[in-house]
């Protein structure tokens, strides 16, 4: 099945080799099994709407994106948004392209 994917695309990418594709092919596949990443810093502000919040981190700071499916630790229990999220408080935030899976803080830092 590779075979017949690899030589259709050969096709359409006009003159890519067999080879070349599966290897980039299998490139891209790793690719999305790396797991989340990971920021930490200190939760700078968070948006009226709490869809977002702005984490300080030591390279600068990132809009971390909320969803319904973010899940919230507040010192190592779980929390809801409203209870964690704190400007001031020390977060690490796992996540896709600032899309947070999980927002872990530590309520010291507030």
């Amino acid at each position: 099945m590779m075979t017949l994917i690899a030589t259709t695309c050969v096709l359409t990418l006009g003159g890519v080799s067999e080879a070349t594709f599966v290897d980039n092919f299998k490139s891209v596949v790793a690719l999305e099994a790396l797991p989340a990443a990971e920021a930490t810093g200190q939760i700078a502000s968070i948006a009226e709407d709490h869809a977002s919040f702005m984490l300080k981190t030591k390279d600068g700071s990132i809009k971390v994106r909320l969803t319904a499916e973010t899940a919230y630790m507040l010192d190592g229990k779980p929390a809801t948004r409203a209870e964690a999220l704190k400007a001031g408080r020390s977060a690490t935030v796992k996540h896709e392209d600032s899309v947070a899976s999980l927002v872990s803080v530590t309520s010291s830092g507030s």
